[in-house]
């Protein structure tokens, strides 16, 4: 199951990757016609889209600690969509949310799923004979 690891930290990036390049559209749609909250929202948006792009490159390293990263990317669009407002960020926060299950999917399938070390297949060796 390593390709799923592999396809959840490149959808990841690639989620980064729009989500910064729509918070600094409207980011900068706030600050060319000077509306606060817009520049806040796409400030908060940005936030987001770093963690995620964070969270996605610890998923191919250390999967464990890229779960911790995730839970920070929901939470920070859950409370930036609170603070201004946002739909948008909530849709956000549900796609990084989806993603976490992907990473926690990846975690839980290569501690289940480990090759026998020796001494196992000895002691399975010893019961056949037994």
């Amino acid at each position: 199951m390593r390709f799923l690891k592999w396809i959840t930290a490149i959808v990841t990036c690639l989620f980064a990757l729009y989500t910064a390049l729509q918070a600094m559209q409207i980011a900068s749609a706030g600050a060319v016609n000077q509306i606060p909250q817009l520049e806040g929202d796409g400030g908060g948006g940005m936030v987001f889209a770093l963690l995620c792009f964070i969270a996605g490159v610890l998923c191919m390293l250390k999967p464990i600690i890229a779960l911790f990263c995730y839970t920070l990317t929901v939470l920070a669009g859950v409370v930036v969509g609170i603070i201004y407002d946002d739909p948008v960020l909530w849709m956000w926060a549900g796609g990084a949310l989806i993603l976490t299950g992907c990473c926690y999917a990846s975690h839980r399938w290569k501690k289940t799923h480990r090759p026998a070390n020796k001494r196992d297949v000895q002691k399975s060796a010893a019961h056949a004979k037994a």
